[in-house]
């Protein structure tokens, strides 16, 4: 068995690997849950998934309750058609699951107003480079303030990472993955519907 029929057979098993473990939750710093998860309802489907990745990056950090880490799909209907994408966390086990991909390179610009990452992601086995860029405002801003985000940078650095991994993934063992998830358990905490 070659190792392309090892990755395929490994999605197709019935365990999937467990998330990331968390290093625990800081209670004094955690935001206002009435700003943290809500989504305008005439949000993007990116903007929504992107959205619930800073939840994750938060609870990476201990600023938010863990249960987010153990989401590895999202799905929901948008526009009456159902989208489906890899949380965060779901890139992480899979990039970790297949084992041949990496970070080889993070850039961080820092503009008055945000923070800018382009990550470079390898596939050590196909000898592939793709990047991935965030940017992320430093400012958080509600219906009637704003104030600092003491987690920008974090937020921009992850997801220069996850977007540079997607890029380098083949798109059907993501597929793979998420059907994976999917079967799994539908409603479980592995998958977060809208």
């Amino acid at each position: 068995m070659n190792e392309d029929e090892e990755i395929q057979k490994a999605l197709r098993e019935d365990e999937l690997p467990p998330p990331p473990p968390n290093p625990g939750i800081n209670k004094s710093k955690m935001p206002d849950p009435a700003t943290v998860g809500s989504v305008p309802q005439d949000a993007s489907a990116y903007e929504l998934m992107d959205r619930r990745d800073e939840e994750q990056i938060l609870a990476e950090l201990g600023e938010l309750p863990a249960d987010v880490l153990n989401t590895m799909v999202y799905s929901f209907k948008m526009d009456g058609r159902d989208v489906t994408g890899l949380s965060w966390i779901g890139v992480k086990t899979l990039v970790v699951e297949l084992g041949q991909y990496s970070i080889e390179d993070l850039k961080v610009e820092e503009t008055p107003e945000t923070y800018r990452c382009i990550a470079k992601a390898i596939d050590k086995k196909a000898q592939v480079t793709m990047y991935g860029t965030a940017e992320q405002d430093k400012m958080m801003r509600f219906k009637d303030n704003e104030r600092k985000d003491p987690f920008a940078l974090q937020k921009a650095s992850s997801k220069a990472q996850r977007n540079a991994f997607m890029a380098v993934l083949p798109k059907g063992i993501v597929e793979e993955f998420k059907k994976k998830c999917l079967a799994v358990n539908p409603r479980g905490p592995r998958v977060a519907y809208r």
